[in-house]
């Protein structure tokens, strides 16, 4: 996983195709930064669910985020004293899906094919057809 520091937010592109089913939270949490968000072809947020984007999230295509999800993308470095924010870039590849009430930490990287399950907890990158 790789963290930046002191990380400057840069536009990304908003995709016309956007899905956000009744009850997601994507675009309208507290400090969450919508131009950060880039959602691919077809791919949606189920009821509920959360996108924590301090740094870029990028959804490829075709991506199922289940409902209840939270996907998280900063964290704190809590090896020095005074827990500087460490952000992260988290990609989901195409034909990915996510399972209900999974978690998912910053930085990491989703390849495509892949399959999360419900409740998952997500630390590390997931190779494709995993």
């Amino acid at each position: 996983m790789e963290f930046e520091r002191g990380h400057l937010f840069t536009p990304l592109a908003y995709n016309l195709d956007i899905i956000l089913q009744d009850d997601s939270k994507a675009l309208f949490q507290p400090m969450a930064v919508p131009w950060l968000l880039t959602l691919g072809h077809k791919s949606c947020l189920g009821p509920h669910s959360e996108v924590y984007n301090l740094g870029p999230v990028i959804l490829e295509e075709r991506v199922t985020i289940s409902q209840y999800s939270y996907l998280c993308n900063g964290t704190h470095d809590l090896s020095l004293e005074n827990m500087p924010l460490m952000i992260g870039k988290m990609v989901i590849g195409n034909n990915v899906f996510i399972g209900a009430k999974s978690l998912l930490l910053p930085g990491i990287k989703i390849g495509r094919y892949a399959v999360v399950g419900a409740g998952a907890v997500v630390a590390r990158n997931v190779d494709e057809y995993d």
